[in-house]
């Protein structure tokens, strides 16, 4: 093996940086360009909402293109109007956002994006495009007309519902990835559960096989929190993968948001914790605030909900569906170090009951999505047979995707569901989306599948098709819609090391000490991340002193390996 050593500054972008969204200028090379697309009409090219409003215009019959986004060259200048317009929109939508849900117990989530959109209607065969807002949400948000109609109001009020300004809808649908589940105490083994205030444990299984079958990416996650003999909570996520901590522990990735949902939404389940720490976590509400106030007769088409019947025969048909009545064996695990999304939550193993406690950042609210499971219970070390997927054969994961090779045309994928499922095909859009989830923002990427991705896929792994590197992990869906959000494998492996206790070193592959030669790393510093390139692409090595969290690093070691066949 050889080394080298470097010293380099690392910084995370801060939750203030101005979204990538409002940056698309019209190239200077062209003095005018119409501000639309006329095209023929493709159904496969095109999505229909499953629920939307109109802002001051109408969402009937209302498509957008699934194939244009503001980083491809030809089409940036078309974008131009839509960033505009929500430069000016954006803080007003956020006041409004914020008050109305400020003491609400539910997550709010919500997420802009700049498309192509227009009205079409049966037999025309062709149709024209033009910029547009969308904002994306909840079907509960979506149905929450104070919201839309306050919007509206102040659309009209700042007079951006001219020609000049691009059209603006809100769209339901999109939701966090855990998914429900209904497995019965009786068939669990609940030695091993983490206690919190209050008498309420938590209890966390995988279907994970024995010590001498190879780690399956996608592996089913349950959290299961039971209170006084009862339970309260119980939903489904992915193990997506192994990785390997500090060249020695082998441990799972999954989401942290499937696990902390629950105290989340019912804060005086966990202390200590600060009364103005999450926007969400209020324990009283106000008519203003969280009214369930559904659409009545309207008396025009202006921010009105609109349906569109979109075929869907239910969550069976989903991607990643698996029937948990057939898990005939359920391993309980627990996490260990520190459950992250929002908040973070510290579990102390040193003690005969593990227990967890909130931990409050002066830094604010996290903006990252992970909890680590070790496999010590497995006694075996990772060996190259793990973290395998099915694609046309038998195949592993064992590299990273770093986010500046994603092609503005966007980059051909794979989704890890496990279970022996083949790899489900897309692609993903280069579009850096600001994913704002109370008080936090996690940046993340969008997916384009086949069909919709199922409920209880969150911390799958996405992976490059051709190469199988690791792209990013599954955090959000989109019911109906062949749609899903993932965390960058950049991101996660920055923010795993920036959230954790005692985590210098985090691998995807072999542990360092068993590899010798010369390969690939990734350094990041403060332009973002580089690798160094060499024959081979095998490795992520990070290797850093944490100076000042959470945003500055200190790169002390780099290591650069080759893996011989």
């Amino acid at each position: 093996m050889t080394s080298t050593s470097s010293e380099t500054d690392i910084f995370t972008t801060p939750q203030t940086s101005p979204s990538p969204i409002a940056t698309c200028q019209p190239p200077s090379h062209l003095s005018v360009q119409p501000g639309f697309l006329d095209l023929d009409f493709d159904e496969s090219r095109f999505s229909f909402p499953n629920k939307a409003r109109g802002i001051c215009c109408s969402a009937k019959s209302v498509c957008y293109s699934n194939r244009h986004w503001p980083e491809q060259p030809e089409h940036k200048y078309l974008f131009d109007q839509a960033s505009g317009t929500w430069e000016k929109l954006e803080p007003e939508f956020k006041r409004i956002w914020n008050k109305t849900w400020k003491r609400s117990r539910t997550v709010a989530i919500w997420r802009a994006e700049l498309r192509l959109a227009g009205a079409h209607h049966p037999n025309e065969r062709r149709i024209i495009l033009r910029p547009s807002i969308w904002i994306m949400t909840t079907d509960k948000a979506i149905g929450n007309s104070t919201v839309w109609k306050k919007l509206q109001a102040k659309v009209g009020e700042l007079g951006l519902n001219s020609n000049q300004y691009a059209s603006i809808f809100a769209e339901g649908g999109t939701s966090l990835a855990n998914g429900p589940a209904s497995v019965p105490l009786e068939r669990l083994n609940l030695a091993r559960g983490i206690e919190f205030s209050r008498g309420v444990t938590l209890y966390t299984h995988a279907t994970w096989g024995t010590a001498s079958k190879p780690y399956e990416c996608g592996e089913i996650c349950l959290t299961t929190i039971v209170k006084n003999g009862r339970i309260v909570y119980q939903e489904v996520s992915r193990i997506g993968g192994l990785l390997v901590i500090n060249a020695s522990l082998l441990v799972g990735v999954t989401s942290g948001h499937t696990i902390l949902l629950y105290f989340l939404q019912n804060p005086e389940e966990m202390a200590p914790m600060d009364e103005d720490d999450l926007q969400s976590s209020s324990r009283g509400s106000d008519p203003e605030s969280c009214s369930e106030d559904q659409d009545g007769q309207e008396s025009n088409d202006e921010c009105e909900i609109v349906e569109n019947d979109i075929n869907s025969r239910g969550p069976i048909s989903d991607l990643g569906y698996v029937d948990l009545g057939k898990v005939n064996h359920w391993v309980p695990i627990t996490p260990s170090g520190t459950i992250n999304f929002i908040q973070q939550a510290e579990v102390e193993l040193l003690v005969e009951t593990p227990y967890a406690k909130l931990t409050n950042l002066s830094t604010g609210p996290i903006p990252a999505d992970f909890a680590l499971v070790p496999r010590q219970a497995f006694g075996a070390p990772l060996g190259q047979n793990d973290n395998i997927y099915y694609f046309n054969g038998r195949k592993s994961v064992s590299s990273i995707f770093p986010d500046s090779r994603v092609s503005a045309s966007g980059q051909e994928i794979l989704v890890l569901l496990g279970s022996g499922i083949e790899g489900s095909a897309g692609f993903l859009q280069p579009t850096k989306l600001p994913f704002s989830i109370g008080r936090t923002t996690i940046w993340a990427r969008k997916i384009h599948l086949t069909a919709p991705l199922g409920r209880g896929t969150s911390g799958s792994w996405v992976v490059e098709r051709d190469s199988g590197s690791l792209c990013g992990s599954i955090i959000a869906v989109v019911e109906h819609q062949p749609y899903a959000l993932m965390v960058t494998a950049q991101s996660l492996f920055s923010d795993i090391i920036q959230y954790s206790r005692d985590i210098g070193l985090v691998t995807l592959g072999l542990p360092a000490q068993n590899l010798e030669g010369e390969g690939e790393a990734l350094v990041s510093n403060d332009q973002g991340y580089e690798p160094k390139p060499s024959k081979y692409s095998q490795q992520l090595f990070f290797y850093g002193q944490q100076l000042k969290k959470p945003f500055k690093y200190r790169v002390i070691s780099v290591v650069n390996v080759d893996i011989f066949s």
